[in-house]
């Protein structure tokens, strides 16, 4: 029997059957093919009979899943209370925006479900379908935002919790707006504790979880770094310092639907058939898009006051030693390395502390009775 290669590994995921789940990001500029390569990888999982979940968005990135002849269920959440698609229109081609009724399409094969608890989601999805979960917010403001990515949080809770063994894979087109770099509250613990926890156990449960990304800037590394079974570099990615396997040299040469993974194999894809292939309704120009658009009604699931006893139970620090906290060079200091040493630590928990007001504090009490620490 011969090796499996990385790209089979990690992208095709080949060795799910053993291995379980994978945590993977793909990387690479604009127009570099990462969507269509998740499309892809999709068309495998079904080959597979695996479950795919898709994220849904407004520039409807799942019109490639059904030109290559997927069916599509979607599953709109209860906070959206009107929902159209439509066709935008096109000067260059004299077209006029129109709207679109998916569900009277012989030539695509769509479903309608609605949501409220992540739990209808995972209990609901099935072999065969690709499933595409709607959740507004995103580009919202503060309370919006935290309600969007509170609520794909959840989602994957539920799948990691879920009573069923069959691998269920969750592809992410922008993963930065599901777990994005944000280290201030009401976004804190929720990315930086409750996240990881999650993510951690996917692989046990047969869950993979596939993000696609322009870099690491706006991406949590939680996501990357730290419970990431390994990264894809396209066309224009940023090799990251920790794969100095991977040289960027040969990123910067990839043409676009080339890939190179981590163990340096450089591969590509067949592009999958643009929707106008495989869509008769779809317009023969790039020029005409699918959108949606959608009324909401989004409730404010930030934490309360009444949450804080909470939010402390959940801190690495316990809330009794709050009374002796000490600064990042104060801490520096007592043990002989650089503030900047201090900090990169307390950024990648591997020193326990909280972040507030932007301002790292670190418990003396904790420090002092922990073996593992230098202090």
């Amino acid at each position: 029997m011969r090796d499996i290669t990385p790209i089979e590994k990690l992208i095709l995921e080949e060795e799910a059957e053993t291995v379980g789940g994978m945590i993977t990001l793909i990387i690479g500029e604009p127009g570099a093919g990462k969507t269509m390569a998740l499309t892809k990888i999709v068309e495998n999982d079904i080959e597979e009979d695996r479950i795919p979940i898709w994220r849904g968005q407004k520039d409807c990135q799942w019109i490639l899943l059904a030109a290559q002849g997927l069916p599509i269920t979607f599953w709109m959440h209860e906070s959206i209370d009107n929902h159209r698609f439509y066709l935008t229109g096109s000067r260059k081609h004299n077209v006029t925006e129109t709207t679109v009724n998916l569900r009277d399409k012989e030539d695509i094969d769509v479903e309608f479900k609605e949501w409220g608890k992540a739990e209808e989601v995972v209990n609901g999805i099935s072999q065969g379908r690709v499933h595409v979960t709607y959740v507004p917010g995103a580009n919202g403001d503060e309370k919006d935002k935290y309600f969007f990515i509170k609520k794909n949080f959840e989602l994957c809770e539920a799948l990691v919790n879920r009573n069923y063994g069959d691998h269920v894979s969750f592809n992410v087109d922008e993963i930065n707006d599901v777990v994005p770099d944000l280290q201030k509250r009401p976004f804190y613990d929720l990315l930086m504790h409750q996240y990881p926890s999650v993510l951690k156990s996917m692989r046990k449960t047969n869950t993979s979880m596939r993000g696609i990304g322009h870099g690491y800037s706006e991406i949590n590394h939680k996501f990357y770094n730290d419970k990431s079974n390994g990264i894809g570099y396209m066309q224009g990615a940023k090799v990251h310092k920790n794969h100095s396997s991977i040289d960027q040299n040969i990123v910067n040469r990839l043409n676009r639907g080339e890939i190179v993974v981590s163990g340096w194999e450089k591969g590509s894809f067949e592009m999958p058939k643009k929707p106008h292939q495989g869509i008769k309704w779809m317009p023969k120009t790039d020029g005409v898009l699918l959108k949606m658009e959608m009324e909401t009604s989004i409730p404010d699931v930030r934490p309360t006051p009444e949450d804080v006893e909470t939010v402390l139970s959940q801190l690495p620090i316990e809330a009794e030693d709050l009374n002796e906290l000490w600064t990042p060079k104060e801490y520096a200091e007592e043990v002989g390395i650089t503030t900047r040493a201090v900090q990169k630590k307390l950024a990648t928990n591997k020193l326990p502390g909280i972040k507030i007001g932007g301002k790292w504090l670190l418990s003396e009490t904790q420090l002092a009775n922990d073996e593992d620490i230098p202090f």
